[in-house]
């Protein structure tokens, strides 16, 4: 996460030792071998999850990361939820957007209540499993209450050129909106 290119997640890119130093390991997450050209990354199984907190009064950001899925178990190989403010608990307040790929291998966007899963649109979003790809999320005013919107860039599979877009989303999870596409 870096507003105004200020990274503010420690050890983003997993190459620290340990590979989760920074992040809080809720299990099921192990070193993995790095993509396009890293050394490292954290490799997730079905039920891992790593996460991180940290403060800012940014609301102005963009996340940038590199996966590759792999044989997807459940409804998602890939989930990224962003909170505007802490949890307690089991709930959440604010805005929180949630982002994965699905089994089948889509983009998609959870608006919370109905219609819940939302695929993206504007570009192929078909994530091949095996292949590696990057993504960017842009966040605009992010957890303002107001008009915050967010854009999404990805690569084709095997390169870290973002090709395909779809902007102006307001699909967050705690606020929700109509769906995009």
């Amino acid at each position: 996460v870096s507003p105004a290119n200020a990274d503010l997640v420690t050890n983003g890119d997993f190459e620290s030792t340990p590979f989760d130093s920074g992040w809080t390991n809720s299990g099921g997450a192990t070193m993995g071998t790095g993509l396009f050209g890293s050394a490292q990354s954290a490799e997730l199984d079905a039920v891992g999850r790593i996460s991180q907190q940290f403060s800012s009064t940014a609301r102005t950001f963009s996340v940038d990361f590199e996966f590759s899925p792999t044989s997807a178990t459940g409804s998602r190989s890939l989930n990224m939820v962003l909170f505007d403010s802490p949890a307690t608990g089991t709930s959440q307040a604010g805005s929180s957007l949630n982002l994965r790929s699905d089994n089948n291998g889509n983009l998609q966007l959870f608006t919370g209540g109905g219609p819940g899963w939302n695929t993206v649109s504007g570009g192929a979003a078909a994530f091949a499993t095996g292949s590696e790809y990057r993504v960017r999320l842009e966040a605009n005013d992010f957890g303002s209450g107001g008009t915050n919107t967010f854009d999404l860039f990805w690569s084709d599979a095997g390169s870290t050129d973002l090709t395909n877009s779809a902007t102006g989303l307001s699909n967050f999870q705690n606020t929700p909106s109509s769906a995009d596409g």
